[in-house]
């Protein structure tokens, strides 16, 4: 408002062959003060408005642009009531008009966008829709949530020729899923909705779960090759709660294996992994020796059965969550030669032959940097014994330091 203001004062002023000075004078301020009015750095007080349009033969609402006022208010109009058309055609010419007439209001944008991309629409209706999408998805001034439900409508939208470029220009791993199930919810496709909804909510899930993983993560770097967790209580803590939640996911529980569940590898097991070797830090701090054992071994057993099993070989779903989900291990060579693992932990989608799938890059093993919370059990046979069969994984010892 400002803005449109500073833009009709001007021009009045202009056209009445008024200079600044001159304004300024009648109106008993500074000529710098119009300056500024002029430029929408300020506004002048309200009491001064009637004056000001008396000056220049209009009324105050003309001063303020109350056709711009007017503009938005029928604009709502239609938004709100936009079910009280008699027809989805007189309608969508509505909707159009609207988004001409306000092409500069980013919401009014959106909405306009939102009911011209039903997929019910013609196909001309449609077309429409996807130009008025792109070129909200172009303006850099639209907010990411808001993008995000762009993204979302025009994934609905967009043909099937169109999808593939489309999901990868304007999706990210964080909303591929979500957006896919749209589309095929739109189109009444369940099955294939479930399974992006499925693979959205376990995203989720996986960030959720490195999070707070991430968060314990903090360590006290002692020299090169020692290195100590700040927070033994938050590990400790942490740990065995995002076990407890696993377990609850996947439905086993086995006080014998409290990292894997049930000694088997299944959908979960990157989790497992990452949490089971922070949990046996945090509990040989603690001094719980046997309880630690017990958490290193199940951990180096279920590395064991990963790294056994063949490229392809389908992973376990269980729990019922997630049972639109086909997952296998697709363990991947690492730049060095010798290296048995790529170095990365990758969980992405996999959409080939008509397959939906989470697709794992795995390491038999999480590699962490060596604790001095395990030197106290480093001459134990027992220990001895994990720390061999970390070797023979050909990992990082499992932050275990020769002696």
């Amino acid at each position: 408002m400002k803005l449109r203001f500073a833009q009709n004062l001007k021009t009045l002023r202009t056209e009445k062959g008024m200079t600044q000075d001159m304004l300024a004078e009648n109106l008993g301020v500074s000529a710098q003060s119009v300056s500024r009015w002029e430029t929408g750095v300020t506004y002048p007080d309200i009491e001064l408005l009637p004056i000001i349009a008396s000056l220049f033969g209009v009324s105050v609402d003309t001063l303020l642009d109350s056709d711009e006022a007017a503009r938005k208010h029928r604009a709502w109009e239609v938004i709100n009531d936009h079910d009280r058309f008699e027809s989805k055609e007189e309608r969508n010419k509505a909707l159009l008009r609207v988004y001409r007439e306000n092409r500069d209001d980013l919401l009014i944008k959106q909405w306009c966008f939102q009911f011209l991309a039903e997929l019910e629409n013609p196909p001309e209706i449609i077309t429409e829709a996807k130009r008025i999408g792109y070129e909200m998805l172009g303006d850099p001034a639209l907010p990411r949530e808001e993008s995000r439900g762009v993204t979302n409508h025009m994934a609905t939208i967009v043909s099937d020729e169109e999808l593939p470029d489309f999901i990868e220009k304007y999706t990210t791993d964080d909303t591929r899923s979500f957006a896919l199930a749209m589309r095929y919810r739109a189109r009444e496709d369940i099955e294939k909705a479930n399974h992006y909804v499925q693979l959205n909510n376990f995203e989720h899930l996986r960030k959720t779960f490195e999070r707070g993983f991430y968060k314990y993560n903090t360590v006290k770097a002692e020299n090169n090759y020692s290195w100590s967790i700040s927070d033994v209580e938050g590990t400790y803590v942490a740990s065995e709660r995002a076990l407890n939640a696993i377990a609850a996911l996947s439905g086993v529980c086995d006080p014998k294996h409290p990292v894997s569940g049930d000694g088997m590898v299944d959908i979960f097991l990157h989790w497992r992994r990452n949490w089971g070797v922070r949990y046996a830090v945090a509990l040989a701090a603690k001094g719980e020796k046997e309880k630690m054992y017990t958490v290193l071994e199940d951990v180096i057993d279920l590395s064991k059965k990963i790294w056994a099993m063949p490229e392809g070989e389908t992973v376990e779903n269980r729990g019922g969550l997630f049972d639109c989900i086909n997952a296998y291990l697709e363990p991947e060579r690492g730049h060095d030669p010798d290296s048995k693992f790529h170095k990365r932990n990758a969980l992405g989608l996999y959409d080939g032959d008509d397959e939906l799938t989470v697709v794992f890059s795995v390491q038999p093993f999480i590699s962490i940097d060596r604790y001095t919370e395990f030197d106290p059990y480093r001459n134990e046979e027992r220990f001895k014994k994990i720390y061999a069969d970390a070797l023979e994984l050909n990992i990082d010892t499992l932050g275990m330091r020769d002696n």
